[in-house]
């Protein structure tokens, strides 16, 4: 079952946990706005949706993240003024903090024994992100990175994406 919630920007949200997942390979794919946690089921050959993650401030317009206007400089010769900011600082930043929420979840969930390999799928940018957060999960080797935003896809089409990384971390085994 799914549900929304209305929040302001700077908060995130945490969908309900759809199935108790203990000590499978779970697959995150994310970006700076959605992040879907599955649970692989080798099995049947398919995904489980088990979480849902959203961030909306990684949405908004960044005239909306932003409280003022970026403060403004003098040309060194003549009249000219500029902007001192830069324009995506803002964004980026609550693509940080995503990032950091959903490594804080994911490593609280590794402690708690639900899952011995995570597959983080993610765009370039996110991923690297994701990794800086991740330290303490690859020390354990439980991490495979793959370069690809999946975000949209439904779980059959991901799984058909991941299903050679799948078999080859599973031949390492």
């Amino acid at each position: 079952m799914r549900f929304s919630v209305a929040i302001d920007a700077d908060q995130y949200v945490f969908c309900e946990i759809k199935h108790n997942s203990f000590m499978y390979t779970w697959i995150l794919i994310a970006d700076g706005v959605r992040g879907r946690l599955f649970k692989l089921n080798r099995a049947k050959k398919e995904l489980i949706e088990i979480e849902d993650f959203l961030n909306p401030a990684g949405r908004l317009a960044e005239h909306s993240v932003l409280s003022d206007a970026p403060g403004r400089t003098f040309d060194r010769r003549g009249l000219g003024r500029h902007s001192m900011e830069n324009r995506d600082a803002s964004k980026e930043h609550a693509k940080e903090s995503f990032a950091v929420q959903l490594a804080k979840h994911l490593d609280g969930n590794f402690k708690l024994k639900k899952f011995r390999r995570l597959i983080l799928v993610a765009p370039p940018k996110f991923l690297g992100y994701m990794k800086h957060q991740l330290s303490g999960l690859e020390c354990n080797d439980v991490v495979t990175h793959i370069a690809k935003d999946l975000t949209k896809r439904p779980p059959d089409e991901i799984y058909t994406n991941l299903s050679k990384q799948i078999s080859n971390l599973y031949r390492k085994c």
